[in-house]
């Protein structure tokens, strides 16, 4: 259903169709997109990406994976976000940030990668 059709289901008396074509439109958590853009090691917190959301959004806690310029790919957390060295909970697109991953050391991320939604 989109968003049009739910709208004039709503308007012609069929309860909750406005709110099922919003939320059936609204992206996933899959539609993530960041290009990496630097790596950092930081003692006592772990491996920091920085880079720009391209698509998507980004919660403290999900899932995401990274993908390698040479093809292989790997599952890693996000711990933390921080912007402008401002701890957030959640990032989207458009935003530059900082993202702290568990799961990945220094030498197993690098410049280009990439980093999407699971």
């Amino acid at each position: 259903m989109g968003i049009w059709d739910g709208l004039k289901r709503a308007f012609a008396g069929d309860e909750g169709a406005a709110e099922k074509a919003v939320t059936s439109t609204a992206p996933s958590a899959a539609a993530f997109a960041m290009k990496i853009v630097d790596v950092f090691l930081i003692a006592g917190r772990g491996t920091i990406v920085t880079g720009k959301i391209s698509a998507g959004s980004v919660r403290a806690g999900a899932t995401l994976v990274l993908r390698r310029a040479s093809g292989e790919s790997r599952r890693c957390r996000v711990s933390g976000i921080e912007k402008s060295r401002q701890p957030l909970d959640a990032a989207s697109a458009g935003e530059n940030v900082g993202l702290l991953l568990d799961g990945l050391n220094k030498s197993d991320v690098a410049s280009g990668d990439d980093l999407a939604g699971e």
